[in-house]
Parts: structure tokens; C-alpha cells; sequence
């Protein structure tokens, strides 16, 4: 499988330049795969793609229109991005990504069956700095935004009482893998691993 690289734009903040390059009709191909948080991967004959469309502007600041399927809801979904600093911030002021920021819980709450019954806690935060990480297209050094979930007894399903979802980031690629939350009744889920990719 072949890849094209893109030079580093020297010009830009670090999240921009290298960790999700943002440019008109720059794209990735991924493949799917079911996975279990044990760690194993069964491919799927199934394949989908991610692409910026245009800038825009909202709210004063400059933003990236991305389209990407989602499988789990079997629709496109669009995004709007932009860098900040080394972080990766998306139209509702939540931040998807940091480039340097290893130690700040970047969101976090609970999720309810009830106002008395708690389901989980979940925190999303960076995590594993530059780890190797797998996908068609090769092995990356990749830094992860990862969701950590922690279910209460009551909930615990298949012994799994703490779950973490990672969307895996590689300098001057992108995203390497992503994963989709299913059902906690279930120990697998959707991820999807990078095939080719084009940076203009």
C-alpha cells in the first residue's frame, strides 16, 4: 500500500501542521475492524474514508469542514476543526486532540439509567505518547485521545468494569485509528485503521 507524505508547513501551529493536517482536498481511506478490549482484531470487507472539504468561517475563527462515515449510525457525519495552540478543537469548543497536553482531563461526567442509577464515569484525555501503532497502510508512532469509561456494579457486563475508546494520531498524517462506541452489553466494537491517505 502506498502513501503520500506532505512537508512540514513550518508556518503553522503544531496541531495544524502535523498531527491532523488540515487542507482543501486532503483525505484517508480506513478499513474496518470488529475489535474487543482484550485487544484482538477481526478485519471486515468493509471501507469507508474521512476528507476536508473547505475552510469556514464561525465565530471569528477559521474552521476546517471534514466529512467522515460513521458506522455506526451508517451516515456521513461533518466536523468542524481547528488548531488552537497544539490543540485540535472542534465547533462546540470541545478539544479532540493535543499535541502536548498529557495531563489535563479534557472532559468528563457520568452517564445515567436514572437520576439514582448511574451507568458510568467516563474522562477523555491524552495518553500513550508516541507508541507504535498498526494499520494497513504500516506501523506509526501515535499519540492517543482516549475515552476511559468506568462502569458501577450494577453495570458491569462480561467483567469489563473500566472500557477506554482511543482515536490514535501520527505526525504528519492524521488519524491512524478510530474507535465507535457500541453497546456495553457487548465486549466488541467498531474501529476503524488507516489504508491510504493523500495531503496535499
Amino acid at each position: 500500500v502506498s502513501a503520500c507524505k506532505k512537508e512540514e508547513d513550518h508556518n503553522s501551529s503544531p496541531a495544524n501542521a502535523t498531527y491532523l493536517p488540515f487542507k482543501t482536498g486532503n483525505y484517508w481511506i480506513y478499513q474496518r475492524f470488529e475489535a474487543t478490549h482484550s485487544g484482538s482484531l477481526n478485519p471486515l470487507n468493509e471501507y469507508d474514508s474521512c476528507y476536508v472539504e473547505k475552510d469556514t468561517l464561525i465565530a471569528g475563527h477559521v474552521y476546517f469542514k471534514m466529512y467522515s462515515y460513521n458506522p455506526i449510525f451508517a451516515n456521513l457525519s461533518i466536523k468542524y476543526l481547528r488548531d488552537s495552540l497544539h490543540y485540535i478543537i472542534n465547533s462546540n469548543g470541545d478539544i479532540t486532540f493535543s499535541a502536548l497536553d498529557f495531563s489535563t482531563p479534557f472532559n468528563s461526567g457520568y452517564l445515567l439509567a436514572s437520576p439514582s442509577d448511574t451507568i458510568c464515569s467516563y474522562v477523555t484525555k491524552m495518553e500513550d505518547k508516541d507508541i507504535m501503532t498498526w494499520a494497513p497502510a504500516g506501523i506509526f508512532p501515535t499519540s492517543s485521545f482516549r475515552n476511559t469509561s468506568r462502569f458501577y456494579p450494577n453495570w458491569v457486563v462480561l467483567n469489563l468494569q473500566e472500557r477506554q475508546l482511543n482515536v490514535r494520531y501520527s505526525k504528519n498524517v492524521g488519524i491512524i485509528t478510530e474507535a465507535f462506541p457500541g453497546s456495553f452489553m457487548d465486549s466488541v466494537y467498531m474501529e476503524r485503521r488507516l489504508v491510504r491517505y493523500h495531503l496535499n
